[in-house]
């Protein structure tokens, strides 16, 4: 990058800063304002332009390499934290399919839980059926009761018998429809806990939605910083060519002031030609006027007076030419600087002489007038009064020239002096202008950079508490699912030995009930043979009497014996989801039941 720093050796370093007034004509120099304005308002726009570019890709340059560096960083870390989101909600997708899972196999117990109240309803009908088996036995009972006497209290022990193993059946009956109630009831406990379940695995989605809402906003993010990350870029790269026109810019206005300090030095060295001529044709000059003045004073004694004077100021004009030729020789021999300032006094002399040359030509003028008044006395002088006022003119109207061209000079060397003055201003303006502006930039930088940095560690800061709090909740779920699904397991290993164990006093007691059946019946059929013995030889008188119990007794032997059975109920037909037979129970079929005999839908 070119250094935006301005020797002084460059601008305004060869010329004086002012000139006296007294140096050049007497009068006073313009101020720089007034002089040559539209230059001045080119420079001033130019300096503008220049400030305002050099302001804007020293910003650019800077932003765009914090910009990107920190868009580098929020995209890794944007990276990691999508990764992170991804792995959290492929959990919640597997947490999702368990729970799922879960509720599967929980409709699975119910279908099983179903046939199981089936079971306890066809129970309940091969109850029944012992009952009305049991009425038709008590009908026979009351039957042999009327006809024999020793036979009744044996029938009224086993009818008692009977009784009370009925009363114990009634009361199985009520327990198994207390415990299909309580089973009712643990079916409607585990609907709760379903829907429970449900809730949860609803709030389980809702989160993944908004997991999935949080990854969808990060990558917008990432895109639009991405966006911003390009449009820095491309932001860089004008500033960057911006900056290399500037160069160019400022490379041009150097060789454009060399060319101008050049062309400046080339017109310095002309004057100083032009100053030497006029010296030496001076000096020509003033020898002729010597050789003229002797051959006057030879020839006018009555204008020696005239002559003395003119003699005088013609030693003056020889004193002030030669310190004149002095002071250029010098100043060719030192600095430019110093030329310079000879050159401005000089110049002042110079018009000093023309001034006194003035005066001496306003005396010949007078020593004229005297001479045409002397003309008769004098004729032979008269010719040489005509030459000399002639070449007094022509020496006049030189010396005018020359001061005319030493204005001209002198106005025009104020001119590049001023000039060049306010274009060392405005370069010094301009210097002091640039390094204040590279200062705010500095701080401009420093400050945004402090504000991205710390905006930068909030949001890491903020990003990793939620991934604690997020981790510390999943940790804590985790572990009170394990202790659930211990707890659970606990209860399921509880409830599977409970009802091992009921299965098989249920067992025992239908086998029990079975034999006292099977004895029931015997002994029915033995009472009945018996009866039938027993009322084979009885006498006919008491035909009449026992005519009605006789046909009430065929009556309900025609019912047991030789009435066909009753018709088989109609089975159930199975539904969709129950075409299959289920399987029978073994042992770890119950294990997810607890205490309570309830599924708990949290231990999975």
């Amino acid at each position: 990058m070119v250094s935006s720093e301005i020797e002084p050796s460059v601008i305004g370093a060869r010329y004086p800063g002012r000139m006296r007034a007294d140096l050049s004509g007497g009068a006073a120099a313009e101020p720089p304002h007034a002089v040559n304005f539209d230059r001045n308002r080119t420079i001033h726009h130019h300096h503008h332009q220049v400030t305002t570019s050099m302001t804007t890709v020293t910003a650019y340059q800077s932003d765009g390499a914090l910009t990107i560096k920190r868009m580098k960083e929020m995209a890794e870390e944007q990276h990691h934290r999508n990764v992170e989101l991804q792995a959290g909600n492929c959990q919640l997708a597997s947490q999702l399919k368990q729970a799922q899972q879960q509720i599967a196999d929980l409709k699975k117990v119910f279908k099983a839980e179903r046939l199981g109240y089936s079971d306890v309803k066809s129970k309940q009908d091969r109850l029944d059926r012992h009952l009305e088996d049991f009425n038709g036995i008590l009908e026979g009972i009351d039957i042999a009761h009327l006809k024999l006497g020793e036979t009744t209290n044996r029938c009224q022990s086993q009818h008692e018998d009977f009784s009370s193993r009925l009363a114990k059946t009634l009361e199985e009956i009520t327990r198994a429809q207390a415990q299909q109630k309580e089973s009712v009831g643990r079916y409607l406990d585990l609907e709760r806990r379903v829907s429970e379940v449900s809730d949860r695995v609803a709030q389980a989605r809702e989160a993944n939605r908004k997991i999935s809402g949080e990854l969808v906003t990060s990558r917008a993010l990432a895109s639009e910083k991405a966006d911003q990350e390009r449009e820095c870029r491309d932001r860089l790269g004008e500033s960057r060519a911006q900056q290399a026109r500037l160069e160019a810019e400022l490379s041009e206005a150097r060789a454009r002031h060399e060319q101008e300090s050049k062309q400046k030095a080339i017109e310095t060295e002309v004057l100083k030609q032009e100053l030497s001529r006029t010296v030496s044709s001076l000096n020509g000059y003033l020898e002729l006027r010597q050789r003229e003045h002797d051959e006057k004073v030879r020839a006018q004694t009555e204008l020696s007076e005239e002559r003395a004077r003119w003699s005088r100021a013609e030693a003056r004009t020889r004193e002030a030419l030669g310190a004149f030729e002095a002071k250029v020789a010098e100043a060719q021999a030192g600095r430019q600087r110093d030329a310079e300032t000879m050159l401005s006094r000089c110049e002042g002399r110079v018009t000093a002489m023309a001034r006194g040359v003035g005066r001496a030509a306003r005396e010949v003028a007078g020593l004229r007038s005297r001479c045409d008044a002397q003309a008769k006395k004098l004729k032979q002088s008269e010719d040489l009064a005509c030459t000399v006022n002639r070449q007094n003119d022509e020496l006049t109207a030189r010396v005018a020239s020359v001061a005319a061209d030493l204005e001209q000079a002198s106005s025009k060397l104020v001119m590049k002096t001023s000039e060049a003055e306010m274009a060392r201003k405005e370069s010094q303006d301009l210097r002091r202008q640039l390094r204040a502006t590279k200062e705010e930039q500095k701080q401009y930088c420093v400050a945004l950079s402090n504000q991205n940095a710390s905006e930068l560690n909030k949001m890491k800061e903020k990003m990793k508490e939620e991934g604690e709090d997020l981790r510390r909740r999943l940790e804590e779920e985790e572990r009170g699912r394990e202790e659930e699904v211990g707890a659970w397991r606990a209860k399921h290993d509880q409830a599977s030995k409970d009802l091992e164990s009921a299965r098989e006093g249920h067992r025992a007691e239908a086998e029990a009930l079975r034999g006292e059946l099977r004895e029931a019946r015997a002994e029915a059929t033995r009472l009945r043979e018996e009866r039938a013995r027993a009322a084979a030889p009885a006498a006919k008188p008491r035909q009449p009497a026992a005519a009605p119990a006789r046909r009430k007794a065929a009556r309900s032997k025609a019912r047991q014996g030789t009435s066909p059975p009753p018709p088989p109920k109609p089975k159930r037909q199975p539904l969709v989801h129950e075409t299959r037979k289920p399987k029978a129970a073994k042992a770890g079929d119950f294990d997810l039941f607890g205490d309570d005999m309830l599924l708990d839908p949290y231990s999975f």
